[in-house]
């Protein structure tokens, strides 16, 4: 509940309590876009890493490339412990891989995700 930040009569479960399930977070399309969110997220790292490999990235994540690529094809949701770990490392928010939301990224992830989505929008654009 966003209003109990600014609500100094807000108790603390009405700011901390958990989201309500939404089942939506299970379909296909859902993990499809967090699977997209992930592979833009690992091929913007691809320079700071020297390689933009699937393999790479998961060794780095400490999990199978197949359990990578299970996640970035969208057969497979992200566990929020593999996720936790992807944010440890790269800086990435739990809210902007589970639903898209940039607002709370960190300036240096934000301009490195810009930076690469524009550079695959020139490439796309020459070929």
């Amino acid at each position: 509940m966003l209003d109990g930040y600014c609500n100094p009569d807000a108790s603390w479960t009405d700011v901390h309590a958990p989201a309500p399930y939404n089942s939506s977070m299970d379909s296909a399309t859902h993990r499809r876009e967090v699977g997209e969110r992930l592979q833009l997220l690992r091929e913007a790292y691809g320079p700071v890493m020297g390689r933009h490999s699937q393999s790479t990235f998961a060794a780095w994540m400490g999990i199978q490339t197949t359990t990578w690529n299970n996640y970035e094809k969208g057969i497979n949701r992200i566990s929020l412990d593999i996720a936790r770990q992807v944010c440890a490392k790269t800086g990435a928010t739990l809210d902007w891989i589970y639903e898209g939301n940039e607002r709370f990224l960190p300036l240096h992830l934000a301009r490195c995700l810009e930076d690469y989505r524009a550079q695959a929008d020139h490439s796309k654009k020459r070929a």
